[in-house]
């Protein structure tokens, strides 16, 4: 079984972007979003777990250290 395509979100706001890859077979594992309800749509849509809301810049640069150890 081959290990599915990994997916990260910029702007990903409620993650029409997003379900058109999960479709396709794509794994969302973080996303960025600046707005509190579109990033809480994202979050009940894909899981809050990986949702950061706030913008790029200010994102902790240990979130993406995670993604790629």
């Amino acid at each position: 079984m081959t290990k599915p395509l990994t997916l990260i979100d910029l702007f990903a706001g409620c993650g029409g972007m997003t379900s058109g890859f999960v479709q396709q077979g794509f794994e969302p594992v973080f996303a960025v979003e600046h707005d509190l309800h579109a990033a809480a749509t994202y979050g009940a849509n894909f899981g809050e777990e990986h949702v950061y809301w706030g913008t790029s810049p200010t994102c902790p640069t240990t979130r993406f250290q995670r993604l790629t150890s």
